[in-house]
């Protein structure tokens, strides 16, 4: 992993945070309105963005090292994150 990729991904990680807690203050305040469609789009830009990252993490590490090794637990996280 270079320093730059995970700083990237932890400011990705954040702004999803911020636009989750929008969305939720949006709900909270309005719980009878249907999604807005700009946060479909966002969601689905995260979801992307996200994916790419773990087909780089998957391609640069190898299966087997993404899989089984010493940051393996993470890995196996990230993926059951991006699954649900």
């Amino acid at each position: 992993h270079t320093h730059a990729f995970e700083l990237v991904f932890t400011g990705i990680i954040f702004v999803n945070a911020v636009v989750m807690a929008a969305e939720a203050v949006i709900y909270a305040n309005n719980p009878l309105i249907q999604q807005p469609f700009a946060f479909f789009v966002l969601q689905m830009v995260f979801t992307l963005v996200y994916l790419s990252e773990f087909i780089l993490r998957l391609c640069a590490h190898g299966c087997r090292d993404y899989w089984l090794g010493t940051e393996s637990g993470w890995n196996i996280f990230d993926f059951a994150i991006l699954c649900f």
